[in-house]
């Protein structure tokens, strides 16, 4: 958002609500910013892949749009099939990242929401931080709170997000992502609090398109009973020659 628009216009460029973008970003409905530019979260938005999407500012690169959502920049480059330069984005570029939406209830703090996502709290600062609606203490209810993806070089996990609790039908939860290492073969692996392992196996995310990512879906299938209402669930790498971990991300859940 520039210092020449204020958010009726923001609303109708993305034909989306002006109360339901006041309030997801915890402004007054006349809001213009005195800087340029301001970071919003646009609700409503119809999308043919579902997830949160960056706009590419003036000065941004894959590392400095990296660090802002925790991420490795060849991890962003491989979910964008429009990248097709790693060292190459452009001014107005939608770009899909690891990241996802929690909105703010009553009496929500920053510290509630690293403590029931797994999320440090400067992870969440990070992200947040120079958004205008934002506060450290107290949040406003219906503020639109980014959070990180768990993702780690050649892997994203996108459900369950962090903090999901699973249902009593366990099944009808999917474990999905995308993945690269060895053309997308990794191991998983779901563990309660006291590393019971409650399921594992292996699986494939074959390469799709231009890039070396592939998607992975499969249910979430426990073979055992948790004996802790938290766990985590583990997508991960080994090295075939030396048998060293390269590669791993992990999400908490709760039971």
């Amino acid at each position: 958002m520039s210092n020449a628009e204020n958010l009726s216009a923001i609303a109708v460029k993305f034909n989306v609500n002006i109360d339901e973008l006041a309030r997801s970003n915890a402004l007054p409905a006349n809001y213009s910013p005195e800087e340029s530019p301001v970071m919003l979260t646009i609700p409503g938005l119809s999308l043919e892949i579902p997830g949160v999407y960056y706009n590419v500012n003036s000065n941004e690169h894959l590392y400095s749009i990296g660090f802002r959502f925790l991420a490795s920049p060849n991890l962003i480059a491989g979910i964008n099939p429009s990248i097709l330069n790693a060292n190459r984005v452009y001014i107005g570029q939608k770009l899909r990242v690891p990241a996802f939406i929690h909105t703010a209830g009553i009496n929500d703090t920053l510290t509630d929401i690293a403590n029931l996502r797994g999320i440090p709290f400067t992870y969440l600062a990070r992200i947040n931080e120079d958004r205008p609606g934002f506060t450290y203490e107290q949040l406003p209810e219906g503020f639109d709170v980014l959070i990180p993806l768990p993702s780690s070089k050649g892997t994203l996990i996108t459900q369950p997000v962090p903090g999901t609790r699973i249902g009593d039908d366990v099944s009808l939860t999917r474990i999905q992502g995308v993945a690269s290492e060895f053309e997308g073969n990794f191991l998983y692996r779901v563990l309660d609090e006291d590393n019971h392992v409650l399921m594992e196996g292996a699986g494939t995310a074959p390469w799709t398109g231009n890039t070396t990512f592939g998607a992975f879906d499969f249910p979430l299938d426990l073979t055992s009973p948790p004996t802790t209402p938290r766990g985590k669930i583990l997508i991960f790498a080994y090295n075939e020659s030396s048998g060293s971990l390269i590669d791993l991300a992990e999400t908490r859940i709760y039971f």
